[in-house]
């Protein structure tokens, strides 16, 4: 039996619309290189929470400089497919996955991303 997430979405939890981009990893085609397709993906039933104090410590242990981090929960249950690779707008913003739980007896995924910087 799976989590399902959607008993728990009420007007307590503000939904929002996200956008993932996605792109195909790319390849030699005599000697010149092709980048990969890009597909774009609307989930729907998307909530986003803040970071943990804890979270940001452990993040910034790469040298990377996060600025903004979110936890983004996708509640619809198409989630198999993300890959570490993805972009995500929200927010009128770009933000890149850092790491994601979607495992697939789910039917949420909680996706940790950073805003890009423009």
């Amino acid at each position: 039996m799976s989590l399902d997430m959607f008993g728990h979405i009420d007007d307590t939890f503000a939904t929002v619309t996200v956008t993932r981009t996605t792109t195909e990893p790319g390849g030699y085609v005599d000697g010149v290189y092709i980048p990969g397709n890009e597909t774009i993906t609307t989930h729907r039933y998307v909530n986003i929470q803040p970071v943990s104090d804890r979270e940001i410590n452990s993040l910034q242990g790469g040298g990377e400089r996060i600025e903004d981090a979110r936890n983004l929960y996708i509640n619809d249950g198409t989630t198999t497919n993300l890959t570490p690779s993805d972009k995500f707008e929200f927010l009128g913003q770009v933000w890149k996955s850092i790491k994601a739980d979607n495992r697939y007896w789910h039917n949420k995924c909680r996706v940790t991303v950073v805003r890009v910087d423009q």
